[in-house]
């Protein structure tokens, strides 16, 4: 496989995870939301936090050594700016958008490429 078909993959794969989850992603942002509130949520959603985190930093790794470059951000940079795209698909599915995931889709590649200064 060659190292541009292997970049694709892992920018599609990160997308389509995301899309599948659009459920699970809800009941983690209403979690959040909940947490600023009330003390006994914090602590399960900073774990939740860390380790969505921590798979956006995998992926971001790979698709760096599969572009020979490094990640121009740091870790919690780049799993705010990916995350801030998967919510707002969300948002925009949850509001019936027709086009919330193809959205999302295009995006994650584009904020990818900048994340990764290839």
């Amino acid at each position: 496989m060659q190292v541009t078909e292997a970049k694709e993959r892992t920018r599609d794969r990160i997308s389509r995870r995301q899309v599948d989850k659009f459920a699970d992603r809800r009941a983690q942002l209403a979690e959040s939301a909940q947490s600023l509130f009330e003390d006994s949520f914090r602590a399960d959603v900073l774990e939740i936090d860390r380790h969505r985190e921590e798979m956006i930093h995998h992926v971001v790794v790979r698709y760096a050594e599969l572009a020979s470059a490094p990640a121009g951000v740091p870790q919690a940079v780049a799993y705010a700016m990916l995350d801030g795209l998967f919510q707002q698909a969300l948002l925009r599915h949850l509001a019936g958008e027709d086009g919330a995931a193809a959205g999302l889709e295009r995006a994650v590649p584009a904020v990818l490429a900048r994340i990764v200064a290839a």
